[in-house]
């Protein structure tokens, strides 16, 4: 099933002739004990060059299943919560920051955001880049369901949408 395939139409009339679009706003989801049953899905973390359209080529043998991997891990805009690659972090960063080199926050020891003036430690400093590679590295990790369970979210995704 391609992502959009089976979603229900809608007319709409712009003041015009009645147009039929699909109904984008549907939402399903993956239920929670399946997706934190380890049986059901392989760990993986994301490389740069990485898209979901690859790895579901590479995992499914079908690049249009990319959705099952983006649903299964909560991510409802790729473009947002997918990791970028490296050169456009750097990028998204000076556009983000004055300085991208300059200290966003400190830390304790123990990795707490903190006040260096009432901290009895040594602070550590975190840059505007090293804080936004963590968050970034943050979204790397991510979960693949198997191939089996993945035809299996398919076709419960699939007949929800059909019988709405």
């Amino acid at each position: 099933m391609n992502y959009f395939e089976n979603f229900p139409t809608t007319n709409y009339d712009f003041g015009g002739a009645p147009v039929t679009l699909v109904h984008i706003l549907r939402r399903f989801s993956v239920n929670k004990l399946v997706k934190d049953n380890i049986r059901v899905y392989q760990d993986y973390r994301i490389v740069d060059g990485d898209t979901p359209d690859t790895l579901a080529n590479q995992w499914y043998g079908d690049s249009n299943k990319y959705w099952i991997i983006l649903l299964f891990n909560d991510i409802v805009n790729p473009f947002y919560d997918w990791p970028l690659i490296h050169d456009n972090l750097v990028q998204y960063s000076l556009n983000k920051y004055t300085d991208i080199n300059a200290i966003h926050h400190y830390e304790s020891i123990e990795g707490y955001v903190i006040d260096p003036n009432f901290y009895d430690g040594i602070p550590a400093a975190v840059s505007n880049i090293e804080y936004e590679t963590r968050l970034n590295d943050a979204k790397r990790k991510i979960r693949i369901p198997q191939k089996e369970h993945a035809i299996a979210i398919a076709a419960e995704a699939e007949k929800i949408l059909i019988n709405t």
